[in-house]
C-alpha cells in the first residue's frame, strides 16, 4: 500500500490517499477538494475514512459524496472492514472528542487528532475528556508491533518513537 499526504486547509490538516492496485482510500478529507480530486483521478474510490468530525477533517467529505458514490468509515463502523482491495480495523479512541476513531492496517496506524508525532490532540474542546484520552493511550501503549503513525497534523511516526519520547506514552 502507497500512502500519499496531502496537507490541506487553514489547519494545516494531513488528508492521506491510500492507493493499492487501481483502488484508492481517502483519510481525513479535510478541505481543498480539488487537490484531493486530483490525487484520486483514474483510481477508483472504495471509501472515506473519518478518524472524526471536525471541520477540519470533513471540509471536503460532502464534495467527495457528491462526485463518489462510495462507503465512509467511521465511528459508526467498528471493527474489522474490508472493501475490494484493502483490510483495517477501525477502533475507537476517545479524549480528543467523543467520535475518534484510528484505522488500523497491516503496518499502518491513521491516528487523527490521537496521538502526533511528540503529543497527542487536545481535550479541551467540546466533547475531549481527559480521563477518556488516558484509556485509549493506555490501549495504544500495549501494543507489540512497531506501527507506522500518520496523525491529522505534522509528521508521520513511528509507535515505538512514540514510546520512547511521547510524554503522553
Amino acid at each position: 500500500m502507497k500512502v500519499e499526504r496531502l496537507v490541506v486547509g487553514l489547519l494545516e490538516t494531513n488528508c492521506y490517499v491510500l492507493y493499492q492496485n487501481e483502488s484508492c482510500l481517502v483519510v481525513d478529507p479535510g478541505d481543498d477538494y480539488r487537490k484531493i480530486a486530483k490525487a484520486i483521478e483514474g483510481y477508483e474510490l472504495e471509501g472515506i475514512l473519518v478518524t472524526h468530525y471536525h471541520f477540519d477533517h470533513v471540509g471536503a467529505l460532502s464534495d467527495l459524496l457528491k462526485h463518489h458514490c462510495t462507503t465512509v468509515f467511521n465511528f459508526k463502523t467498528l471493527g474489522k472492514q474490508k472493501t475490494k482491495s484493502f483490510s483495517f480495523e477501525v477502533v475507537l479512541n476517545k479524549g480528543h472528542k467523543e467520535d475518534s476513531v484510528s484505522f488500523v492496517f497491516e503496518n499502518d496506524i491513521f491516528t487523527g487528532d490521537f496521538v502526533f508525532n511528540e503529543g497527542i490532540g487536545r481535550t479541551d474542546l467540546p466533547g475531549g475528556c481527559d480521563k477518556e484520552m488516558q484509556k485509549s493511550l493506555d490501549k495504544l501503549k500495549v501494543l507489540t508491533k512497531n506501527y507506522n503513525i500518520y496523525p491529522g497534523h505534522g509528521p508521520t511516526t513511528t509507535l515505538d518513537y512514540e514510546k520512547q519520547n511521547n510524554p503522553y506514552l
